[in-house]
């Protein structure tokens, strides 16, 4: 059986023994730099521009380097104050879908924080369009032959055409190839646990007032390949 064991981020156990997280093994090996490295630069941007509107009175791109970094800190528009941001909006939709899948209520978005009600508007429009027939939901599951393990968003059945399928959740910009790889890894566990292989894994993006289903291609072996580079590279 695999479960959640300690408070600080996710750490896996399988009958007793110390589990590799499927989204730490993703974060870890699935190269992200290039997108980081524009993200940064995006985020940059938008500071300077947003210091521009809330400091009228000072000329920013005049001013030196620290004292651009000093007031991006202080206005909270940098990369962390971005980064801990979108982790915060990410946990409130999250828990916005949970609830649905417990109780059948769509989310309202003025119930949300302005930053998370477009995303919360994107998550409500695909929960009433879309109506997925859920079987469970932030389903832990864990593989004891190949030791990892994760907690999936949706099982779901009749959804697409598929009779069974997985749903993840995501409110990035982009949908990247690691979210592919994140639901071969839930659904290789999930055998293991007894299920079948489902018919489809799909993930959904939300933002801007809307979503955006994409089906997944990627397979357990190439998610089995992400689990052996991210255990060689601790050796």
């Amino acid at each position: 059986t695999a479960y959640l064991s300690g408070y600080n981020g996710r750490m896996y156990k399988i009958d007793g023994e110390d589990a590799d997280g499927v989204t730490t093994v993703l974060g870890a090996t699935i190269d992200k730099g290039g997108a980081m490295a524009w993200w940064g630069m995006r985020v940059g941007i938008k500071a300077m521009v947003e210091l521009e509107r809330r400091l009228p009175n000072e000329d920013i791109l005049a001013n030196d380097p620290e004292i651009l970094e000093k007031w991006t800190v202080k206005e909270k528009l940098s990369t962390n104050h971005t980064r801990d941001s979108a982790a915060g909006r990410g946990t409130a939709v999250h828990k916005a879908l949970e609830t649905y899948a417990e109780d059948g209520s769509i989310p309202t978005p003025q119930d949300f924080h302005p930053a998370e009600r477009e995303y919360v508007r994107g998550l409500a429009r695909f929960l009433e369009e879309e109506q997925p027939d859920i079987v469970a939901s932030e389903q832990i599951v864990g593989s004891k032959r190949h030791m990892f393990a994760g907690t999936l968003d949706l099982r779901v059945r009749n959804f697409k055409g598929a009779p069974s399928a997985l749903l993840d959740l995501k409110t990035s910009g982009k949908v990247h190839d690691s979210h592919h790889i994140q639901l071969a890894a839930y659904d290789l566990a999930s055998v293991e646990y007894g299920y079948d292989p489902t018919d489809a894994q799909y993930v959904i993006r939300v933002g801007d007032g809307d979503y955006e289903l994409v089906r997944s291609k990627a397979t357990h072996g190439q998610w089995l390949m992400a689990l052996a580079h991210y255990r060689g590279l601790r050796e």
